[in-house]
């Protein structure tokens, strides 16, 4: 999508009825057309929310204000309507889910799931776990903690919370922040499937992620500049750890390799030029069918672009021809991105 357009996606996430601190005030085949996931039923929810209520050690009087939350639905509500009267409920009984509601509204809140157990706990009860760990995992990926959202919700499947559509959604931005192609077009695909039935902001936005990763190839540069994108959204969250580093790593070996690729082009064009200058006839056959005495060791000096941590301290010579190379293939948005990365590196190199 492009930096403005992943900027366009985050503004949609925050906004609408799912923005969202509010959630806790009370109140197969990979196209196949069946779909292998539906969201249960108002009536299954609330009959496991009464369960749940009468293993939960709770005073009469707030077990009979959920109770009474939840004596008029019916199933005309929405899969999103139960989740946030889940989350309610959750957060009356429990002093834990309240206080993680009262985090969440904090502007500046960052990750706290480890002072939230019941989240992670293996003991805590599933309907707890799962749901409150959607609802903690979607605000994590409106504030674009993507990795943590990814540990959160990463493996929950559709089965397990009461709205199927938000995880596999926020499933989705996922895997399309963090550059996860494949992961991303299946989860997309299995969104879909009920595509009719979806929210309508869900819908749109999945629909042109989709579309988004589908037009991305492995090791492209636009492959590159979208992980470039990611490691500044990691350095910027202060996640400067040894997985960035291998990230980065990691892109610089595919800029090695599409470089490369692009030298062995213009290689092969100027050979192919020269074979077609050589087909015309020679001023002077006798000079010049003399075999010449050779003084070189008959090698090409290859350019070392890359390579590791050196990519950011290429001489300015070589980093220009790099970004020649580039330029002369690519829109030009794409040389500031690479030339920007090139900067960043060599002053992180410089502070170590």
């Amino acid at each position: 999508m492009g930096r403005i357009a992943n900027y366009w996606l985050h503004a949609v996430l925050l906004a609408g009825p799912c923005a969202q601190v509010a959630w806790a005030t009370a109140g197969a085949d990979e196209m196949a057309t069946v779909a292998d996931w539906h969201p249960p039923s108002a009536t299954t929810v609330r009959r496991d929310v009464l369960a749940w209520l009468a293993n939960e050690r709770v005073d009469e009087s707030t077990r009979a204000q959920a109770a009474a939350w939840w004596a008029t639905v019916d199933d005309t509500a929405t899969a999103q309507d139960n989740l946030q009267r889940l989350a309610a409920t959750f957060a009356l009984v429990r002093p834990d889910v309240h206080q993680l509601q009262q985090h969440c509204a904090r502007p500046d809140a960052r990750p706290a799931m480890d002072q939230f157990r019941f989240l992670t706990d293996p003991q805590s009860a599933p309907l707890l776990r799962h749901n409150m760990g959607l609802v903690y995992g979607r605000w994590l990926a409106q504030h674009e903690f993507y990795d943590e959202a990814q540990r959160l919700i990463g493996n929950l499947q559709p089965a397990d919370v009461v709205d199927p559509a938000t995880l596999l959604f926020y499933q989705s931005v996922i895997h399309h922040r963090l550059v996860q192609l494949a992961a991303g077009q299946r989860t997309l695909a299995a969104l879909l499937q009920r595509q009719d039935e979806l929210p309508r902001r869900y819908r749109y936005l999945a629909q042109r992620m989709q579309r988004d990763l589908l037009s991305v190839q492995e090791d492209s540069l636009d492959h590159i500049a979208r992980r470039m994108d990611d490691i500044e959204r990691r350095l910027h969250l202060g996640h400067a750890t040894r997985e960035v580093r291998q990230i980065e790593d990691q892109v610089v070996a595919s800029l090695d390799r599409l470089i490369k690729q692009l030298e062995d082009q213009a290689q092969q064009r100027q050979a192919g030029s020269s074979s077609s200058s050589d087909s015309r006839p020679a001023s002077n056959p006798a000079a010049d069918s003399r075999i010449l005495t050779g003084q070189g060791a008959g090698e090409v000096d290859r350019k070392a672009i890359g390579h590791s941590a050196d990519w950011g301290n290429l001489p300015p010579k070589r980093r220009e021809e790099a970004l020649q190379q580039i330029g002369q293939q690519f829109p030009s948005h794409y040389r500031e991105v690479v030339e920007q990365y090139f900067k960043r590196l060599a002053r992180e190199q410089q502070s170590d």
